[in-house]
């Protein structure tokens, strides 16, 4: 929902009203800030209807009422904490409570951790994908559904209801099998760990492509000869093209100095590039196609980039319920509750 939610923001034009570029130009400015009086509307409602829940449960309140009768019959007495620190329920006594209790502030810590590692690296996803795999960034202007590549796509479709579906068969499994807070604990170390191997794995995949025309020692040199007459701009976005034979890597169909464009069973292909034309020392060589090289070795590693993807992304779903009812049991031991015994 939220990334439809975002696509169709973002499709809504809001830029300046003397004109309106197309929605895939660089130009186009979506409606990037009509998502979030939506949304607040929506959380503002939802949190209405949950501040209308009782402060116990009516179903909790027999069990303790019944038990307390029982306690009454037998004789015994509910003795009260002497200490007031552990009696009192104000703020301040709550969170020293909190923040004195080992076990939460260090599964706080690693969930925070663990949220700023993804968080980062989803921040920067786009950029490793063009460094690592030459993969243009998708198109900003249509939300991601302009991706050139169909696989990231489907990937990045894929993912939300995934998780979804992880955090809801981990919920039925934890219910189902009743795993104490010792073993839900380990299983928590083991997927973090899983999820940090996973990601630290990505740094070795290899991908022998070639590099692109006019790079020299880690710099780029994209205007040569051959293009300087196309205008290109000074900083423009990687869209690489390759020569028709696959041998030469282009930053652009600008820097290849292509003049011409057509689109051939969905494929976009490139003519009279002057630049394609130098580097094969060939005049009736001049075409070129959209996308990167062609390369087995960089097709396989881009599979399984993907694949590491999809089961990073469940098994960090897999956590959050679990994480969830660690911390809810936590919260209610602190509190004093006698019914966390039972559970």
């Amino acid at each position: 929902m939220g990334l439809l939610l975002a696509w169709r923001c973002l499709s809504i034009y809001s830029g300046p009203l003397d004109v309106e570029p197309k929605q895939t130009s660089s130009e186009w400015v979506g409606a990037w800030w009509l998502g979030w009086p939506i949304l607040s509307t929506l959380i503002f409602l939802v949190a209405i209807l949950i501040s209308m829940f009782p402060t116990q449960l009516p179903s909790q309140a027999v069990k303790e009422m019944a038990a307390s009768i029982v306690d009454l019959a037998r004789g015994v007495r509910i003795q009260e904490p002497t200490d007031p620190k552990e009696s009192s329920t104000g703020f301040l006594w709550s969170l020293r409570r909190l923040l004195t209790n080992r076990i939460i502030v260090l599964n706080t810590l690693a969930t925070v951790c663990l949220q700023t590692a993804m968080s980062n690296y989803l921040a920067l996803e786009d950029k490793y994908l063009e460094s690592k795999f030459y993969i243009p960034k998708p198109s900003e202007a249509a939300g991601g559904f302009q991706d050139p590549w169909t696989s990231r796509l489907i990937i990045s479709l894929l993912k939300p209801p995934l998780v979804a579906l992880h955090i809801l068969v981990s919920g039925l499994a934890i219910s189902k099998i009743k795993m104490r807070a010792g073993r839900l604990t380990g299983l928590h170390t083991f997927i973090a760990l899983s999820t940090a191997i996973f990601m630290f794995s990505r740094i070795f995949a290899d991908c022998h492509s070639l590099h692109i025309e006019g790079e020299s020692e880690g710099r780029l040199q994209l205007l040569q000869t051959c293009n300087r007459q196309c205008g290109c701009a000074d900083s423009p976005d990687f869209s690489p093209v390759c020569s028709q034979e696959g041998s030469f890597l282009f930053y652009s169909s600008c820097h290849a100095g292509c003049k011409r464009v057509q689109y051939l069973d969905d494929v976009k292909l490139f003519a009279n590039c002057s630049c394609v034309q130098d580097a094969l020392g060939n005049e009736k060589l001049h075409q070129a196609k959209g996308g990167p090289c062609n390369d087995p070795d960089c097709n396989f590693s881009w599979i399984l980039n993907q694949c590491f993807t999809v089961l990073t992304a469940a098994m960090v779903g897999t956590r959050l319920v679990g994480n969830a009812i660690l911390t809810f049991r936590l919260l209610v031991h602190v509190s004093g509750c006698e019914w966390y015994r039972g559970m």
